[in-house]
């Protein structure tokens, strides 16, 4: 908890220099304080690790394991051109097997900021022949005879919904095959052995975002989760960004879940309004229901220019390039309006802004599922190595199971749809990604475009 707390010190006072440097060399003493109790690191560190022959065993006869990877193919000494390829593992497999497929910038062309849209996005998707073939068309006969594909997206691969690309023959992908998305493909080793038996939830939406600071105030004391580290709260300035609109869907969608779990003996809180605030999800932290559940809005300042002219961003500090980032991409929680639109400052308590940093300090080891029924909750900075900096992240980070997420911005009133059909077979004991399958083919019913049916993604 020490190390949370100074770690969020150092991201959040980026003003107070002599202060961070103080808390730096407090934050190096603590980290080696605690290795220094563990006497056996070195062995549970290796032990931790796992080969691909680990994975090769865990499978069965119709599985296979889809590694993504880039692939840089060398010009010269100093010079290489960026391709994607994937590592492929079978139950048969003597070696992984490394599959060239096709450059980056081939599939980077198709994330332009024009791809934003209703339109762009659902015609990018019934047109997307070109694509399925660049990624999954190399690999069609190491699929032969497969039916569940286990793979690990990188760069702008986690983008896609793979499941919505249509195959030569205008077959959706998703349709012919059981595509298992996963942060890593070292979780194949425990995703069967994970109990999808719910007993317990909290679930926000219908949330206020324009409160006043006294409201805030008030709602925030029920809370003490900072104890004795209330000094390190963020402290975060006025921000010139918009103004974050009440979603009504948000709170039909909530009220619909509630009524669903709980008619399913699942014993779950119903967080709205004032009452969804950013103090009541931190105090989740150490005991974390099995379900969590977002509905609001989720926010990912994508471009360098975003980030100069921001206000917040301009006065958070960070001690890494990765916090950083995960700074940049959150969702926001009661009262964000006042720092959010620069109205009132806060201080003395959470200012309603929750990023993905903020999370990744978290311990929400307990939630099997999260579900961020929010705008752009997939997103994040792309590295070709490490991933997306984004909620996910901070979410994997904090301990989490699994998470349902969404690739663009979405509709309030057919999110509400498509999450009260996900949970009426959540709440039947359905594995998750089968409810989302199937909650998705509910929409696309209604809503044939792939904009409004294909924009959410399950991770393991």
């Amino acid at each position: 908890n020490r190390i949370s707390s100074l770690r969020e010190a150092i991201s959040y006072r980026s003003r107070e220099q002599d202060s961070i440097r103080i808390w730096s060399n407090q934050l190096k003493e603590e980290e080696r304080s605690i290795l220094s109790m563990v006497p056996d690191y070195k062995e549970r560190l290796l032990n931790a690790f796992h080969s691909w022959t680990d994975i090769r065993d865990a499978l069965k006869d119709d599985e296979i394991a889809v590694d993504f990877s880039y692939v840089p193919k060398m010009k010269g000494w100093d010079d290489a051109d960026g391709f994607y390829g994937a590592f492929v593992i079978t139950k048969d497999s003597k070696n992984p097997q490394l599959v060239s497929l096709c450059e980056v910038d081939s599939i980077n062309q198709y994330f332009t900021e024009a791809i934003s849209d209703a339109v762009q996005i659902s015609k990018l998707y019934q047109e997307s022949r070109p694509i399925y073939k660049k990624i999954w068309g190399k690999l069609e006969n190491y699929l032969k005879g497969k039916k569940t594909i286990y793979f690990s997206p990188t760069g702008q691969l986690n983008l896609l919904n793979h499941n919505a690309l249509l195959m030569s023959n205008g077959e959706a992908f998703g349709n012919c095959y059981n595509l298992v998305r996963l942060s890593s493909t070292d979780k194949i080793l425990s995703i069967d052995s994970i109990d999808r038996k719910y007993q317990s939830a909290v679930v926000y939406g219908g949330i206020l975002y324009d409160l006043s600071v006294a409201d805030m105030r008030e709602a925030a004391n029920q809370y003490n989760h900072h104890g004795e580290d209330q000094f390190l709260l963020a402290m975060r300035s006025e921000d010139e960004r918009g103004h974050w609109n009440y979603l009504p869907g948000t709170k039909t969608e909530s009220l619909n879940i509630y009524s669903l779990l709980t008619s399913n003996n699942i014993s779950t809180k119903l967080l709205q309004e004032k009452d969804a605030n950013e103090e009541s999800f931190k105090a989740l932290s150490g005991n974390s229901p099995q379900i969590i559940h977002l509905s609001t809005h989720g926010f990912f300042l994508d471009t360098t220019d975003k980030v100069k002219k921001n206000p917040f961003m301009n006065n958070v500090g960070n001690y890494s390039d990765k916090e950083d980032k995960l700074i940049r991409t959150g969702v926001l929680m009661a009262g964000a309006n006042n720092v959010w639109c620069g109205k009132n400052q806060v201080t003395g308590i959470e200012d309603g802004i929750l990023t993905a940093d903020e999370i990744s300090r978290l311990d929400l080891s307990g939630t099997k599922l999260v579900v961020l029924s929010a705008c752009e909750t997939a997103k994040g900075q792309i590295d070709e190595i490490d991933g997306v900096l984004g909620l996910q992240r901070g979410l994997k980070k904090a301990g989490v199971g699994s998470i349902l997420m969404s690739l663009w911005k979405v509709s309030d009133a057919v999110t509400s749809i498509l999450m009260t059909h996900f949970y009426e077979d959540i709440g039947k004991g359905i594995d998750p990604r089968e409810s989302l399958r199937n909650a998705a083919q509910k929409v696309k019913e209604q809503y044939p475009d792939p904009y409004f049916w294909a924009s959410f993604v399950m991770l393991d």
